[in-house]
């Protein structure tokens, strides 16, 4: 019989994560960062594409299962952090790469 999918929580509902704890991480990037408002709203999509990249990751689900609450907050604070990082670096070489071109 296949491994049944586990259920992780971040923020003590019943998906993995809750889409107000994504918001929350994707607002203390903004506010790290200085970011206006629509860079905001792009930080909220990436934090939720990140959600459904991890969503299919068995390995990450299942360490953060063995976590308690404030790990899971933190653990997936981070990653979500990494992933915004990534994600609006790519975005930043892509514009040079276009000013560069023009």
């Amino acid at each position: 019989m296949g491994k049944r999918r586990p259920q992780v929580v971040a923020g003590g509902a019943s998906s993995f994560p809750q889409h107000s704890f994504l918001v929350l991480c994707a607002e203390e990037f903004a506010e790290q960062y200085g970011m206006g408002a629509g860079a905001f709203l792009e930080a909220v999509a990436a934090a939720l594409a990140w959600a459904d990249l991890v969503r299919d990751d068995w390995l990450f689900l299942d360490q953060m299962q063995e976590l308690d609450e404030a790990d899971k907050h933190h653990k997936c604070r981070i990653a979500v952090q990494v992933h915004l990082k990534r994600h609006f670096d790519r975005a930043f070489r892509q514009a040079c790469l276009q000013v560069k071109a023009t």
